[in-house]
């Protein structure tokens, strides 16, 4: 098992990474409690989405796009995965 580091010891041996984690995460904590504004991006998706249609334009075989997006057709999810790749468009809740 691994033992957690105190937050105080090893200082000197962070990398350049995670110092920016940790800046990063000041900087979020900032903004809920509040004290700061971070810039803001939203994104609003389609009702439906077209799977083959995105995955044929990107050139990808279904195995290319189930790696690149992380679905596993093995796993509980095969029905999602059977919409997705014959083209059948079904909707998305929230």
């Amino acid at each position: 098992m691994k033992r957690m580091r105190n937050s105080d010891t090893g200082a000197a041996r962070r990398t350049g990474f995670g110092r920016a984690l940790e800046q990063s995460a000041r900087e979020i904590l900032s903004h809920v409690k509040g004290d700061s504004k971070l810039p803001v991006r939203r994104v609003v998706l389609p009702d439906q989405v077209d799977v083959k249609r995105i995955r044929t334009r990107a050139g990808m075989s279904q195995a290319e796009f189930a790696r690149a997006f992380c679905i596993n057709p093995r796993t509980g999810h095969v029905e999602v995965f059977k919409h997705l790749f014959e083209g059948r468009r079904f909707q998305i809740s929230g």
